[in-house]
């Protein structure tokens, strides 16, 4: 019943921006390929989920949820919210058989409330699947069930790419188990069953590597290096912990667990993945993105819970006195909020571009579809790229590409920064220069956007045809 009241307070906090249109471009990205999941499964065995960072799980929940629902876009963010609760849960049990109910309790608010695990949970993306599954491998090893071990450790690498890391990092430890228990002459069945079930996940992974990128390594998976749009010190996660982790104290808090775990091997285990995952992301991963950490976050919840009691007992105190932490819910329930609705007002319009989109040909046929942003355009319309047998095509690098192109349709937004000068930023001389060469306005989407003046309608997107 507890877990239960935790569950809606969550899900209380996150259904008034779950299904608000504001859509990112990579979002669209597992809507489209759950969509087409759901209308043949065997499109589950094309390079896509792959090179789309290995969204398998992900991918499969939305098609079981678009084949319900027929509509792609609530499917996605119904799945995210289903990964979101799944990470609470697992959490809550974890720190209940551990712990107690009081650190239960705790740490299941705290990632309820934590801004970046909210504001990422009403978004279509990997990185909430991904950290509830590193949840579940940390609790894992609480259970000390080496074939449950083994079985995430397999799923890992299928959820997010960068979920190679914490599986690398289990996969270590059950071969040191097993190594153990042959040398002590007891128990080493279950190891190996463990091993045997990690293994094959591991092997299809870097078989799937070597299929679709020619390297059992798979090249871009990660932004080695330095980054090339969200620049930031290799201090920006202990610099933002706040936003990440939803207090200093938590860090702290998981840091001073990671010491007492030294005595405690399953806490060991969490600490390491923690650790070794935030390193990797803090050193060598250019982009800095506090998404991207989002996995170490339920983990560092565990490990704080751990510090805090661990600091409780030795001052000779009651365990109950870590419920004083849920004294951090209200600073992390304005930050949320403030996340949640500083973005709401960007990224909108696509749904009604897409539909006009797919309005529009189906009377005018255009032999091509010019999308500033393709992946969103792709998503609403339910046409294909033109390089996959579709119309949509990227925008062309020089405007004066399109002059003696007809029956094209044309898309333009505010959003895609990405779109070549000519239009983007779009101002009214750019547009005069665009109508010069016979293109008419067809549509309009306006939507409500942040002003001097207050919150105002203003164009957020166009369709121009010719």
């Amino acid at each position: 019943m507890i877990l239960c009241g935790i569950l809606l307070l969550s899900l209380a906090l996150r259904s008034p921006y779950l299904f608000q249109e504001s859509v990112w471009n990579d979002e669209t990205v597992y809507m489209w390929i759950g969509s087409r999941i759901s209308q043949n499964f065997a499109f589950l065995l094309t390079p896509y989920p792959a090179f789309h960072s290995y969204g398998y799980l992900f991918d499969i929940v939305i098609a079981f949820f678009s084949a319900l629902l027929k509509d792609p876009f609530v499917a996605s963010r119904i799945a995210v919210l289903f990964f979101s609760l799944l990470g609470i849960a697992v959490v809550f049990f974890a720190l209940e058989r551990s712990l107690g109910i009081e650190a239960a309790i705790t740490g299941a608010l705290l990632l309820a409330f934590n801004p970046v695990y909210s504001f990422i949970s009403c978004r279509s993306l990997l990185d909430v699947p991904l950290a509830a599954v590193t949840a579940l491998l940390g609790f894992s090893f609480l259970l000390n069930s080496p074939p449950i071990t083994g079985a995430i450790i397999a799923l890992l690498p299928f959820t997010k790419v960068a979920g190679i890391v914490p599986a690398s990092i289990g996969y270590l430890f059950l071969i040191e188990d097993a190594l153990r228990a042959w040398r002590e002459g007891k128990g080493v069945k279950k190891y190996v069953k463990g091993l045997a079930v990690a293994s094959i996940g591991l092997l299809l992974f870097f078989t799937l590597n070597y299929v679709f990128f020619g390297s059992p390594f798979r090249p871009g998976g990660a932004r080695i290096g330095p980054g090339s749009i969200f620049t930031g010190s290799r201090f920006y996660y202990v610099e933002n912990a706040g936003i990440v982790y939803g207090s200093f104290i938590i860090l702290l808090l998981a840091l001073i667990g990671g010491y007492f775990s030294l005595e405690n091997k399953p806490f060991f285990r969490i600490f390491s993945v923690f650790l070794i995952y935030f390193l990797f992301f803090s050193l060598f991963v250019g982009e800095m993105v506090p998404r991207y950490i989002l996995p170490t976050v339920p983990l560092a919840i565990m490990l704080a819970m751990f510090g805090g009691i661990k600091l409780i007992e030795k001052a000779g105190g009651n365990r109950k006195i870590v419920l004083l932490l849920l004294l951090l819910l209200p600073l992390e329930l304005n930050t949320s909020l403030g996340l949640l609705n500083a973005k709401k007002y960007t990224y909108t319009g696509f749904q009604e571009l897409g539909e006009k989109v797919a309005e529009l040909d189906k009377i005018y046929n255009f032999s091509t579809v010019y999308a500033q942003s393709m992946r969103q355009i792709r998503a609403f319309s339910g046409i294909e790229y033109k390089s996959n047998g579709g119309k949509i095509s990227p925008l062309p690098k020089k405007l004066e590409e399109l002059a003696n192109k007809t029956n094209i349709l044309l898309q333009l937004d505010i959003w895609e920064y990405t779109a070549p000068e000519w239009a983007y930023p779009l101002t009214q001389e750019k547009l005069n220069r665009i109508l010069a060469l016979n293109f008419s306005v067809v549509h309009v989407v306006y939507r409500e956007y942040p002003s001097q003046q207050g919150v105002q309608k203003v164009p957020v997107g166009m369709l121009l045809d010719k």
